[in-house]
């Protein structure tokens, strides 16, 4: 239950930052978005599904997504939702 409910959550991030891509303009965001933020989340997700829940590879990727999404924010308040997501995420797995 708690692997697929957190499964669930990645996936939602990973949704709305691919959702972001097919609107941007800006390219810098876009590789970002691509290059950084996407690979990090799969990465993480990775992890949750073959339930190694502990290893530190999942809140050193949510963080690297989590800083470089931060960075995006700071440019432009439209990546705050993703930001919010991240976050929530990286919350939910420090307590684990």
């Amino acid at each position: 239950m708690i692997k697929n409910n957190k499964i669930k959550m990645i996936e939602e991030a990973v949704k709305f930052a691919e959702d972001l891509l097919l609107i941007l303009e800006n390219k810098n965001t876009n590789e970002t978005i691509s290059n950084i933020i996407l690979p990090c989340l799969h990465t993480a997700k990775t992890y949750v599904e073959v339930k190694m829940f502990e290893s530190p590879e999942i809140k050193i990727n949510l963080s690297k997504a989590a800083i470089e999404t931060s960075y995006l924010t700071d440019r432009n308040p439209k990546y705050a939702p993703l930001y919010s997501k991240i976050r929530v995420l990286l919350e939910e797995f420090s307590q684990i």
